[in-house]
């Protein structure tokens, strides 16, 4: 308390005397000791100084180092605290003085003015909205159009006379870059340096966007050498020129050249954030893919191969603009978007939030469009993903987004889903033999992460795509325990609708007309778990219709398993689910097609109950290293349309039921229960043990 209270003084201060250049920036450097830690970040947030900082800047909006300053504080104050960063969007003319900031002042404002925007717009939709109507985007587009050693840059050096300035200049800019307490003396002050406290570090706003891809503010790690040491930055976490091999290095530069390449890089790392946070899960995308910024993004992936952060950004800058958006996806492929990703990958396979990204943006740019799938099944995308999951198992977050792409792939048809089961095999005697390395990745990533429950819904769609390659690829997923872990998935994330969606439907595909697998099925606690997603989540249509759909093909032809759906009394789930949605015909068709099924198999053992507000127990189910497992949830979520209808998937092997339905027995259903309603059916229900 004493603490904020001091603060919320100097707060006082700079508003009592904005004309006192001299007191702004001191003020300003008391609450730069303050931001390194969330804690205290968020009581600097609650001395209202975002205001005061705004004030100082439209008063002294000529005074490069003040605004420098100020847009480093706003970044720091707002970054990953939604908190601050709302207060901050309350601030009507911020977004207008940190736009003016960028396009008065040199690069080392741009950059920071450029990361301040960046921490505001992952905040929230008005605050991306307001960074539109600013008119910043274009001065951005403009800034990293202007490569030093251009046309342009050439020509400004030709017209200056004092070789020494520059040099000196650029020598503060960089050394402000890299400490920001260091302040040129070019600007004709001079100062006394000041100190940076003692364990104070700079954290860059970085959003997080893409999975569920919706921006936080989740600062970004720093990035790291190829062997993944960590490197000194500029400021936006940027390494400059990282090889692989010294081989591979570019000829050396100038040093004016160097300094100068320096702080350009560092811009365009700072632009794309500003550009992924626009886009990420926002209409924002639209205005900035009206500028040039798409191709501007391909053409630093080009001219900096193997800069790790150009490379990282850029991959979630074109997944967000290509999320759920045929035009996006357009643009980023014309500029040759596909390819680059995938360069991006290779070059950079120990670079974890790379792998992440670029495997996020195949997942956006393949969802959906099947010509873009197979281009980048044709640029060896399958082994690349393999290589990701390999290479950072420890990361739920690459291997959920792999596993997302995958997903997609597997969807462009038979021949892709077995060039995806086949990697990694090879050929003894014309055979193909050997365990699939997609299949083991996949089921190790289930069980590491048992708690991540967007890679576990990911992983079910992966599998569930893939087993309607047909009876090759179902026998090698119940080979390696896949049904078993599809099964602890289900367990583990019971109150997650899409995911029990999913592990329904991967079930039912692997079970499909195979006895053997059915059986297996039932062992692993398969049909118990799919009851118990139909009795938790009976307000979801989906649900209800992919259960009564998967009880509907496993009592086909296999008696054993009608026998065990009937002593289950599943037929309770089936009415239930007929009755919540009668209006439903997708619901009322399966379960009437379950209940044709199993009208021959009456119960032969007792109905089981337990308590009125309980679940069906899934206590079958198995776990272990060897059965089931689960997996931890992700950032920011690529979503794609789930493939809803089965029946009209001319690449799948779902069975059909259109030969067991009567129309006019069907319309006779649909009357008798026209007048039973959702929460009728939820109160008279029955659920069994």
């Amino acid at each position: 308390m004493i603490r904020q209270e001091a603060l919320k003084q100097v707060n006082t201060a700079m508003s009592d005397h904005v004309a006192d250049l001299h007191l702004q920036r001191l003020a300003m450097k008391v609450f730069e000791w303050y931001v390194s830690e969330d804690e205290h970040r968020l009581i600097v947030g609650k001395t209202g100084v975002i205001g005061s900082i705004a004030q100082g800047m439209k008063k002294h909006e000529d005074d490069h180092l003040l605004q420098r300053d100020a847009c480093r504080l706003i970044d720091n104050v707002v970054q990953g605290l939604p908190e601050n960063q709302d207060k901050a969007g309350q601030t009507k003319d911020l977004m207008d003085r940190i736009a003016k900031a960028f396009v008065t002042h040199e690069t080392d404002v741009k950059i920071f003015a450029c990361e301040a925007l960046a921490a505001l717009a992952a905040a929230n939709q008005k605050n991306k909205q307001a960074i539109v109507k600013s008119g910043c985007l274009p001065e951005v587009c403009k800034a990293i159009a202007k490569k030093p050693g251009s046309k342009e840059d050439r020509k400004a050096s030709k017209e200056s006379t004092n070789s020494q300035a520059i040099d000196d200049l650029l020598d503060a800019k960089l050394a402000a870059a890299k400490d920001p307490s260091a302040e040129p003396e070019a600007s004709g002050e001079t100062r006394k340096s000041e100190s940076v406290p003692a364990g104070e570090t700079r954290k860059s706003g970085k959003p997080e966007a893409l999975g569920d891809m919706t921006p936080g503010g989740t600062p970004m790690q720093v990035p790291t050498t190829p062997g993944g040491t960590q490197v000194p930055t500029t400021p936006g976490g940027t390494v400059i020129n990282v090889f692989e091999d010294e081989e591979d290095q570019e000829p050396a530069l100038s040093p004016r050249s160097a300094k100068a390449l320096a702080l350009y890089q560092d811009l365009v790392v700072q632009s794309m954030t500003l550009f992924w946070a626009l886009s990420a899960n926002s209409k924002s995308r639209i205005a900035v893919s009206a500028t040039n910024a798409v191709s501007l993004v391909c053409q630093a992936m080009r001219d900096f191969p193997k800069h790790v952060a150009i490379n990282e950004r850029a991959c979630a800058a074109l997944a967000s603009f290509s999320k759920n958006d045929r035009k996006g996806q357009n643009t980023v492929v014309k500029n040759d978007g596909l390819k680059l990703v995938c360069d991006a990958m290779k070059y950079h396979i120990e670079a974890e939030h790379v792998q992440r990204f670029g495997a996020a943006a195949l997942w956006s740019l393949a969802n959906n469009n099947l010509d873009f799938k197979l281009t980048i099944l044709g640029l060896g995308a399958v082994t690349l993903i393999s290589e990701a999951m390999s290479a950072h198992p420890d990361s739920s977050m690459v291997q959920a987004q792999c596993c997302g792409a995958l997903w997609q792939l597997a969807a462009s048809g038979d021949d892709a889903r077995s060039s995806i089961v086949d990697l990694g095999k090879y050929m003894d005697q014309g055979e193909l033999v050997g365990d699939s390395t997609i299949l083991i990745l996949l089921g190790k990533a289930m069980f590491s992460h048992k708690e991540d429950a967007s890679l576990a819904r990911h992983s079910c769609e992966t599998l569930r795509s893939l087993a309607c390659g047909g009876l090759r690829i179902q026998k090698e997923i119940v080979h390696l325990d896949l049904l078993e872990r599809i099964c602890g998935c289900m367990v583990t994330h019971l109150d997650h609708p899409g995911l029990q969606l999913q592990g329904i439907a991967a079930l039912a595909n692997v079970a499909f007309k195979n006895n053997h697998f059915k059986d297996q099925m039932r062992l692993a606690g398969g049909l118990d778990l799919i009851l118990t997603a139909m009795d938790t989540h009976i307000e979801s249509s989906s649900v209800q219709e992919f259960g009564c759909w998967a009880l509907a093909n496993m009592a086909a032809n296999h008696a054993p398993s009608a026998q065990a759906i009937s002593n289950a009394y599943a037929k309770n789930q089936i009415t239930n689910a007929m009755d919540a949605f009668t209006g439903n015909p997708n619901v009322q068709s399966m379960g009437y097609a379950a209940e044709r099924r199993l009208e021959h198999f009456p119960p032969t053992q007792p109905e089981k109950r337990h308590k009125k507000d309980g679940a069906r127990k899934s206590s079958s189910a198995p776990s272990g290293p060897g059965r089931g497992g689960g997996g931890p949830g992700i950032v920011i979520e690529m979503t794609a349309e789930m493939m809803a209808d089965f029946e009209n998937d001319e690449n799948s092997s779902e069975g059909t039921i259109s030969d067991l339905l009567d129309e006019d027995e069907l319309e006779a259903h649909h009357k008798k229960r026209a007048s039973i309603g959702l929460e009728e059916t939820k109160k008279r229900r029955c659920v069994l043990m």
